[in-house]
């Protein structure tokens, strides 16, 4: 199996396959121990009075760290499998399946992508140890199918980093995080040719560690670090020295992220179990926006969060963290009915 991006910090067998030893998501994360007062503090936020709770949307996922809907389907960047279509299937958990026929493998271990819905381009990071930074696919609308794999600006310091979300900005550049580097990169000429493309570094994390995952809000960049939640203001105009800052977001393990309007959601992984938070930028009101699927069965090591245009809501979990293969779903939730 290929580099498990949960085996770093964590004993694995040569297939890449991890062997649990302790928390499953803290060697990739590179944080420190969480203390147990975060628990405290998760339980102290209240669910919403009509809760949203998750329904199966797929099965059969290892690690699945992004989702993106391309047309009418909906994709998921699976660690073992690649960055795929689901097809629907009436015979699958929750009636969609991966079609492995339309698998892209050009990235070993995709992370949270970002699509360019005018160009038909998807841009994909790759978190495996041999990452050779973001990985630009093109979709095909007629087929339905990615291809025409192209690494993004190669050589220029993207590779080896082990990127895991690759964000467009509203100044139509890329913005993109990594594993191993607190830096924040961009890279602001997308149409010229690879090998004219630049990289600038624009900022850091407010640790200096890597970040799982980056969200905008109009012009600010939020970032899910290991250990909280924060802001990069007006990244489009941040040159080489911005640096995060705090946010009013009570995440003390953020293992993914995402944002629609001015409201965040932030995958909280303390542990294990993961509860999907929903923070107002606007009123600075916080609640648990759902943490389980219709069933009760909880949210684990939740590694993916996306948005479709009706409002609901992607969540990619895996509750062996990549230990055992294809174990992990993909959930989705609907908003709660208004009233």
């Amino acid at each position: 199996m290929k580099n498990n991006p949960f085996c770093r910090g964590r004993s694995c067998d040569q297939r890449g396959v991890g062997r649990a030893r302790g928390s499953t998501r803290r060697g990739r994360l590179r944080r420190a121990a969480i203390p147990l007062v975060a628990g405290a503090m998760l339980a102290a936020l209240a669910a919403p009075a009509q809760a949203a709770t998750g329904v199966v949307f797929a099965g059969g996922l290892t690690v699945p760290s992004g989702a993106a809907v391309l047309g009418s389907d909906m994709w998921v960047a699976d660690h073992l499998l690649g960055f795929c279509r689901l097809d629907a299937d009436a015979a699958a958990p929750g009636g969609f399946r991966v079609n492995q026929g339309t698998c892209s493998t050009a990235v070993a271990s995709p992370g949270q992508v970002s699509v360019d819905a005018v160009n038909n381009f998807v841009y994909v990071p790759d978190n495996s140890s041999k990452s050779k930074g973001v990985t630009r696919l093109t979709w095909d609308p007629v087929t339905r199918t990615v291809g025409a794999a192209m690494v993004v600006a190669p050589g220029k310091g993207l590779g080896g980093i082990r990127t895991t979300a690759a964000v467009l900005g509203p100044d139509g550049a890329l913005y993109v995080s990594a594993l191993k580097t607190g830096n924040i990169k961009r890279v602001p000429n997308l149409g010229a040719a690879a090998s004219s493309q630049v990289v600038q570094t624009i900022g850091n994390s407010s640790d200096g560690r890597g970040v799982n995952g980056l969200a905008f809000v109009g012009a600010d960049l939020y970032l899910a670090e290991g250990a909280a939640v924060t802001v990069m203001g007006n990244a489009p105009g941040c040159t080489s020295s911005c640096a995060a800052g705090a946010t009013g977001v009570s995440a003390t393990a953020p293992t993914a992220i995402t944002a629609s309007g001015s409201v965040l959601y932030v995958a909280e992984t303390p542990v294990a179990a993961s509860s999907v938070l929903r923070y107002d930028l606007g009123t600075s009101v916080e609640d648990v926006y759902a943490n389980a699927s219709a069933d009760g069965t909880a949210f684990q090591n939740v590694a993916a969060l996306a948005l479709d245009s009706g409002g609901n809501l992607y969540v990619g979990d895996d509750p062996t963290a990549g230990d055992q293969v294809l174990q992990g779903h993909l959930y989705q939730v609907a908003p709660p009915a208004a009233g």
